[in-house]
């Protein structure tokens, strides 16, 4: 217990802890996270409501739930409290994965993506260096979210993916990107770029697909 508190005591947000740009942008993205997690939930009720998973890459939501567990220990590892909470978006992501298998059979496409995802686990355990475990983490973020555009053009529908989803991304991936640049971590800032534009693109073509 007094590892914990000495965690907090020594963690960014507590260290910067007053009225700055640090702190206003950590609570910020801490809101978000949680706008994050109800975004998750919907999508949750839109597979359930459908009873399908239509138009939603397996590959992407795999991605996601290992993603933000590697999050989760570069919180820990950087001592940012509010990484961390982030991390915890996998519980949410968890039961999408439970979903999504429930309304499709696993091929060896999904088994291969889940064994290739899940290495970011033990890199990130593993490396000395952090920041590129981190950043090796995020690159593999192109692959899941470029299977979920490809998707979304091949289908031409937008199928069981949930609208709200994604704008949650845009706007929560977007206060990370403003987040790595005022604490000045080039993680955050190359790898919430990418991710902004690439959901903005997937945007675009659920509100073209919608109701097809």
């Amino acid at each position: 217990m007094e590892t914990i508190v000495q965690f907090f005591k020594n963690s960014v947000e507590a260290k910067n802890f007053d009225f700055n740009l640090i702190t206003v942008s950590a609570l910020l993205t801490i809101i978000l996270s949680t706008y994050q997690m109800w975004g998750v939930t919907k999508q949750i009720a839109t597979i359930e409501r459908k009873k399908s998973v239509e138009s939603i890459s397996i590959p992407l939501i795999i991605f996601a739930f290992f993603y933000l567990i590697a999050t989760a220990l570069y919180g820990v590892y950087t001592m940012k409290l509010s990484v961390i909470y982030n991390g915890t978006n996998f519980l949410f992501f968890s039961v999408v994965l439970i979903k999504v298998w429930r309304y499709k059979k696993i091929n060896s496409s999904d088994a291969m993506f889940l064994l290739l995802f899940s290495l970011m686990i033990p890199i990130m355990v593993i490396s000395t260096n952090k920041k590129l475990a981190y950043m090796s983490c995020a690159s593999v973020m192109l692959l899941g979210m470029l299977s979920q555009l490809i998707l979304l053009i091949r289908n031409k529908k937008s199928g069981a993916l949930e609208p709200k989803l994604i704008n949650v991304y845009i706007v929560t991936n977007s206060s990370w990107l403003i987040y790595g640049i005022i604490t000045k971590d080039w993680v955050f800032q190359l790898s919430n770029a990418i991710s902004v534009t690439i959901i903005t693109l997937i945007a675009i073509l659920l509100k073209r697909y919608k109701d097809r």
